[in-house]
């Protein structure tokens, strides 16, 4: 099972990626700044670290720079509430220290997922994501319907399938004597 280091200081944000990478399949670690992040692949060694960018002791950017140092084939994605440093966007500086992948949060669950299988797995060329698998509910065929052979026969020739239902009134009450 591939092993994900998660770096994030925000403990709301780093048990909700936590959760969310597990229930994908992962293991994950997770630590609040950089300092515990080095610590933690030094000792324990993992296939994906996951990093903030802006946080207290340690913060990101010194954290993928020991990285790619210390460890140039270790893939890492960077994640950033914002910010820019003399006027270079943080994320942008990240992926060009070498992080694959940089997303602002609000991250998309999806995307994120997508980009860990992505590395992981190597399903396609580094900064491409695969298309994301998204489950979409089609209404079941009806005889008229516009999809079904029926349907195509009736194009042309107005709406196929019978349309909406006419509203229904409803019966009045006769009103109570005394109210």
């Amino acid at each position: 099972m591939p092993r994900i280091l998660l770096i994030e200081d925000d403990e709301r944000t780093r048990r909700m990626l936590r959760e969310m990478t597990e229930r994908a399949g992962y293991e994950v670690v997770d630590v609040a700044n950089g300092e515990f992040g080095l610590r933690a692949q030094r000792s324990q060694g993992f296939d994906l670290v996951i990093t903030d960018i802006l946080m207290p002791e340690k913060e990101g950017i010194e954290t993928i720079m020991e990285l790619r140092k210390d460890y140039p084939d270790l893939p890492v994605i960077a994640i950033s509430g914002g910010g820019t440093a003399g006027g270079l966007d943080y994320l942008t500086v990240a992926r060009n220290l070498g992080a694959r992948y940089a997303f602002a949060k609000p991250i998309d669950r999806l995307e994120l997922l997508g980009a860990i299988a992505d590395v992981l797995i190597g399903s396609g060329p580094p900064g491409t994501l695969p298309a994301p698998k998204r489950r979409v509910r089609r209404p079941a065929s009806r005889p008229g319907a516009a999809g079904s052979p029926r349907g195509r026969e009736r194009r042309g020739r107005g709406r196929a399938g019978p349309g909406p239902r006419p509203l229904r009134r409803l019966p009045s009450r006769p009103s109570e004597p005394g109210c």
